[in-house]
């Protein structure tokens, strides 16, 4: 709910906010229950969505991806990957950075990074 608040409701429409506000009063509600971590991957998944349309928030994911080269299972896909990436920042494609992001998810290690972890290092980087 904090970083909601402090980070993200600033990019959220009127609609969004009320919509993660809800979901936070439903998953309050429901802290002792089996669906209680549904509702928290939800209100994860809200944050993740409204930051996606920010650009700042692409960039900053791709570099932060681009850190750690172990974190990935195919080396030669990763520096392909990597070099159409930093093309994309330098001529500001960020419609094509998103989709190099989700290229470099699918060769990436498991357990190497959770996306929860992610998200919060990236926006608070």
């Amino acid at each position: 709910m904090q970083d909601f608040k402090n980070l993200v409701a600033k990019y959220a429409d009127s609609s969004e906010t009320a919509s993660f506000n809800n979901l936070v009063r439903t998953a309050q509600r429901s802290i002792n229950e089996p669906i209680f971590a549904r509702y928290l991957d939800e209100l994860q998944g809200k944050i993740f969505n409204i930051l996606w349309r920010q650009d700042w928030f692409i960039v900053d994911s791709f570099k932060y991806r681009i850190k750690n080269p172990n974190d990935y299972f195919d080396s030669r896909r990763f520096a392909e990957l990597k070099s159409r990436g930093l093309t994309c920042l330098a001529n500001n494609n960020i419609d094509e950075l998103r989709t190099i992001i989700f290229e470099l998810v699918k060769i990436t290690k498991s357990g190497a990074d959770s996306d929860t972890q992610s998200i919060v290092n990236i926006i608070r980087g």
